[in-house]
């Protein structure tokens, strides 16, 4: 199932969220060489990363995410927080957009606690 969505002539719309986007574009750090070893499987020399150098790996992307997670909800408390208190319009202090601003920053908190 794909995540992008195409409009009537074919040309991709703006709709993968930003974690989504952020997942795909090889963002994650490169693994070491030093974590590497010499087997021989029938006869051929392969490069393996062992056990807990993969361990550690998925621990390091897994802390990334979260930490590009958080950002994205911080941006999204800032942005409704500026709407909401600075920007003239019909938004200006509009009660739901302090909400999206609260509940975007108790996101980034929670998202914040699992890195601990």
């Amino acid at each position: 199932m794909s995540l992008l969505k195409l409009d009537q002539s074919g040309c991709e719309i703006e709709s993968v969220p930003p974690l989504v986007k952020w997942a795909k574009s090889a963002h994650l750090p490169p693994l070491t060489p030093t974590s590497t070893f010499q087997r021989f499987d029938g006869g051929k020399t392969v490069q393996a990363h062992t056990d807990a150098a993969m361990r550690e790996y998925g621990e390091l992307c897994r802390k990334m995410a979260l930490e590009e997670a958080a950002k994205v909800c911080e941006a999204i408390e800032r942005e409704h927080l500026d709407t909401y208190k600075h920007k003239p319009g019909p938004n200006a202090y509009d009660p739901h957009f302090q909400g999206l601003s609260m509940g975007a920053g108790e996101c980034a908190e929670k998202i914040g606690e699992l890195l601990k």
